[in-house]
């Protein structure tokens, strides 16, 4: 799941800031990792308007119940949600606790140059010319895109900063752009090689959703 590693460097807050949140689309994904026994499903929320808003959606081992992680990008902060099934209609989603995001929060890569490459009919893969820290270690990522009537070309992925998914996110626009592809896209599997010797592949179907958050009475 994107970020959970957040815990360690969150400073918990004692309110959240007066915020309705809204969510269009649930991206339902199977991910695929070298070892089974990490493969899993998510259930993530996105908002197709405004990219800096992502909610992962995860399952409790312990007691087989689903929590939520709200990352907000533009307030910096995180609040985090308890809910009992992804499959009701409409979600309930209990407010549990709120954080906020440090400014000295570290990211695991520091590239140079991200460059991108056709490698198939609307396949890219990206990849760093140089991977300046940490060394000796990979990253590569090949996206598949399908047409779609939203923009849901989002990149989410753990060890990344936002703003390096941001960077990634208009790579791909802007090769899709040069290449006359007109219209919205959704990243319909993604595959992606990291650390030195990890693999991890995420296939994603969206799927529409009316969820709305309203934090404005959470203390």
């Amino acid at each position: 799941m994107k970020k959970l590693f957040l815990s360690f460097v969150l400073l918990f807050s004692l309110f959240v800031f007066s915020q309705e949140y809204q969510f269009d689309y649930m991206l339902k994904s199977t991910v695929k990792r070298d070892n089974p026994d990490y493969n899993y499903q998510s259930y993530d929320m996105v908002n197709s308007k405004n990219h800096n808003l992502y909610m992962e959606v995860g399952r409790n081992n312990i007691n087989d119940n689903y929590y939520s992680i709200l990352v907000d990008n533009d307030k910096k902060n995180v609040s985090r949600f308890n809910l009992t099934d992804v499959n009701k209609n409409p979600i309930d989603f209990i407010y549990e606790r709120g954080f906020e995001i440090l400014n000295d929060y570290k990211v695991y890569y520091n590239f140079f140059n991200i460059k991108i490459e056709n490698v198939g009919e609307l396949k890219y893969k990206i990849i760093p010319e140089k991977i300046l820290k940490p060394s000796k270690q990979i990253f590569e990522m090949v996206v598949q895109l399908e047409k779609f009537e939203d923009d849901l070309i989002i990149i989410n992925f753990e060890p990344l900063s936002h703003e390096q998914e941001l960077q990634i996110e208009k790579l791909i626009k802007e090769k899709l752009k040069s290449e006359n592809h007109i219209g919205n896209f959704y990243i319909k599997e993604i595959k992606i090689k990291y650390f030195k010797k990890s693999t991890m592949i995420k296939n994603v179907i969206p799927q529409k959703v009316d969820v709305i958050l309203d934090l404005s009475k959470v203390k």
